[in-house]
């Protein structure tokens, strides 16, 4: 799974066989006032109902921002939430894809700081 940039957006895909899980998270190092925007994103599967809600993408990417936070000794938090509705439901899979973007996030601080 690699992460990627775009503007200031993290985003990174999971596709494991029938499987596919997306996930876009803005990032800030300020503390939190508020609880994140959570946007769901349209693909071109008109007509097919959600397979998960913005609740459980926030409860996941909560909870693996936070533990993120604390392995990598880092601070930050979620602005914006982007993920696609249709997504295929798999239990923890937004707290590792959040966890690997908090990682590279860090990183990418690291590198800057350099």
């Amino acid at each position: 799974m690699q992460v990627y940039r775009d503007g200031n957006t993290y985003k990174i895909a999971k596709i494991a066989g029938p499987k596919h899980n997306f996930l876009g998270l803005v990032l800030d190092l300020r503390k939190q006032t508020s609880t994140p925007r959570v946007q769901a994103i349209s693909t071109h599967q008109h007509g097919m109902p959600a397979s998960i809600s913005g609740d459980e993408v926030l409860k996941q990417v909560t909870k693996g921002v936070a533990n993120a936070n604390l392995e990598f000794k880092s601070h930050f938090v979620v602005d914006a939430i982007e993920y696609v509705p249709t997504d295929t439901p798999d239990d923890g899979v937004y707290t590792l894809l959040a966890r690997r973007i908090i990682e590279e996030a860090a990183k990418n601080m690291l590198t800057r700081d350099e």
